[in-house]
């Protein structure tokens, strides 16, 4: 038991030695992650349901992708308009999330037209796979490479001659 609290306080001291893009970029592939998913079991849902999980708005249907390019739009207008002095890296949670919005009907919007359940909708599907592998191996190539980095500088500096 002991070594689960150690662990839980490792895990909370490296999340706080990040830096705020860091642990924005970090949210942001999480929320990416998670939204995908669930966008994904909704539509299939729907899909294989009477009901269907299509978005309907005065009579049109509306694709989630719209949603994601608004959330996207106020993530950037927050960013360069407000600039808030503290907890800014929680926009990386709506920029993953408006992303993965965009990115699951990738295929539709390189279309234009609705080919989410068909062949040349597989191409959503291995584009939001491709960016979260990239996304992933990116974030925990950082994190080796800027701790590598770290103890290097503290080996230099604990090495340096007083004085």
């Amino acid at each position: 038991m002991g070594d689960t609290k150690q662990d839980e306080q490792s895990l909370r001291d490296l999340w706080r030695s990040f830096s705020d893009p860091r642990q924005a970029s970090c949210l942001a592939w999480l929320a990416f992650l998670v939204t995908w998913l669930v966008t994904r079991a909704i539509t299939i849902h729907g899909k294989d349901s009477s009901q269907g999980a299509a978005i309907t708005i005065a009579g049109h249907h509306v694709h989630h992708y719209i949603f994601g390019m608004i959330l996207l739009g106020l993530v950037g207008a927050v960013g360069l308009f407000w600039k808030p002095k503290r907890g800014w890296e929680w926009l990386g949670v709506g920029y993953g999330i408006g992303l993965a919005l965009i990115l699951d009907e990738y295929a539709l919007l390189l279309n234009l037209k609705d080919v989410y359940w068909q062949h040349q909708g597989r191409l959503s599907v291995f584009v939001v796979v491709t960016f979260v592998a990239l996304g992933g191996i990116y974030l925990a190539a950082m994190a080796l490479v800027h701790e590598t980095v770290r103890r290097a500088r503290r080996k230099r500096h604990r090495a340096r001659p007083a004085g």
